[in-house]
């Protein structure tokens, strides 16, 4: 006698079953792209396919650029599980040996009050307004009929405000 197969469940069972095959299949995919990237940085080929997948863009500048990254590896110690966990210390000592750059975020201040300065500059001869530098940003009045370059001003004029202020 043979045993017959029958696909049973409801059909709510049926569709979180596929749900959880294609989470599966999105997860795969996800880690493929982010071997395929330390594989390229590993290798030191020319391009690296960091737009393969969102979180191989998220975590760009953990992987070669200027940010540190942790990265932790979970393996199980069962003996039919030595394929994956062999695989995944290779993994890490691909990733191991990528060596960033970490360096400190800077912002230099006097060049962002002058580009501000400079930006107010264009701007009051775009609306001819001479003296418009010295207005206050919260005398401007828009509507939604202000030209663009007015609503620019209003923006540049509390941009500078707050950085003089973080200059003081």
């Amino acid at each position: 006698k043979g045993a017959a197969a029958k696909s049973g469940g409801t059909p709510a069972q049926k569709r979180a079953a596929a749900a959880r095959g294609k989470a599966t299949v999105k997860e795969d995919r996800t880690l493929k792209a982010v071997s395929r990237v330390v594989s390229a940085i590993y290798d030191a080929r020319s391009h690296v396919p960091h737009r393969d997948a969102k979180m191989t863009r998220l975590v760009k500048e953990g992987f070669g650029g200027r940010a540190s990254a942790v990265m932790l590896l979970c393996v199980r110690s069962g003996e039919e599980d030595y394929d994956e966990t062999n695989a995944m210390f290779t993994f890490m000592q691909h990733v191991r040996a990528i060596r960033n750059r970490p360096r400190e975020n800077s912002f230099n201040l006097s060049s962002a009050i002058l580009a501000a300065q400079q930006g107010i500059g264009k701007l009051e001869i775009q609306l001819g307004m001479p003296n418009a530098s010295s207005m206050d940003p919260n005398e401007i009045e828009l509507d939604m009929h202000s030209p663009l370059e007015l609503v620019e001003l209003r923006d540049l004029l509390l941009e500078l405000r707050e950085l003089r202020a973080r200059a003081r």
